[in-house]
């Protein structure tokens, strides 16, 4: 039995632990081995879920069900609703939560359409999502942690999902207490949030491709990249839907999330030309059309 608890003991109880003994000594200050564990990386994770999402009703107490929901791994159940304080559809003990939100939720995590994940998500009334190192490449979580959601080579951007938020990177994930991998330069975890997205309408010459761009930094100081690309229908007009604004000023108080650098660029018939996407129109799914 000892041998059978041994990594979750190693994993978690003993960078704890070890913290708690070193604690003690005079000046005092944590190592990565603490800093980057995977208890520390979970819960400074779940408390930037709480502050970058808004409350909800009911938690932990009577009243109306709670406004949305955040879907993810059953692992993180628990986190999610004692850590985050957001209601979640999966946990590891889910007998009380039902077999229904439990299967439902894992057939979000595996939908390799993005049509499909949002039907799942209506399901699940989620508008949060959070994804792990562990996500199905193929499937549109894996899309998201791995890519951001942007197009990839037979596969179009996801433009319903933005990213929110990212763990530090070398932070360690819930994963790793059943397969050990080494993260380096990747983040545990990631916070999308799902929107209706801007519609864009852009008129060009039919049959001709159209790509809008957009460059980004993430909650921990990461650069990257949105890039979405439709071609003109036989009206002449190519639609984009697009989940990010670029008017979300930088927080002064110090907190930070996923913003916008700059404005959206629109290439089409060998010109390069600025958009701007408020975040009333991403909030609202609002029809913006570029003559």
């Amino acid at each position: 039995m000892v041998g059978l608890l041994w990594p979750v003991v190693s994993a978690i109880y003993g960078p704890r632990a070890l913290s708690s003994l070193a604690a003690l000594e005079p000046g005092y200050k944590p190592g990565a081995a603490v800093t980057h564990s995977i208890a520390a990386t979970l819960a400074g994770f779940m408390a930037e879920v709480r502050r970058l999402t808004p409350a909800t009703s009911a938690y932990l107490g009577p009243g109306p069900p709670p406004a949305y929901g955040v879907i993810a791994h059953a692992n993180l159940g628990h986190a999610i609703q004692y850590g985050g304080r957001r209601a979640t559809a999966t946990d590891p003990f889910w007998w009380y939560i039902g077999p229904d939100n439990w299967d439902a939720s894992f057939a979000f995590l595996a939908a390799r359409t993005e049509a499909r994940a949002l039907r799942w998500a209506e399901v699940l009334q989620g508008r949060y999502v959070i994804t792990t190192l562990e996500e199905d490449s193929q499937s549109v979580a894996g899309q998201l942690h791995e890519h951001d959601g942007r197009a990839l080579r037979g596969r179009p951007a996801l433009t319903r999902f933005r990213l929110i938020a990212e763990s530090p990177v070398g932070g360690r994930g819930i994963g790793e207490m059943f397969r050990p991998r080494a993260t380096v330069g990747a983040a545990a975890y990631k916070l999308f949030e799902i929107v209706p997205g801007a519609r864009v309408v852009v008129k060009a010459p039919v049959g001709q491709e159209v790509e809008v761009s957009l460059e980004l930094r993430s909650s921990q100081g990461r650069p990257f990249r949105y890039r979405a690309v439709a071609p003109a229908d036989v009206k002449g007009e190519a639609v984009l839907r697009l989940p990010y604004a670029t008017d979300v000023p930088t927080s002064r108080d110090g907190s930070r999330r996923t913003e916008a650098v700059g404005v959206y660029r629109i290439q089409r018939a060998g010109r390069v030309e600025p958009l701007k996407v408020s975040e009333e129109a991403v909030l609202s799914g609002a029809e913006l059309r570029v003559p």
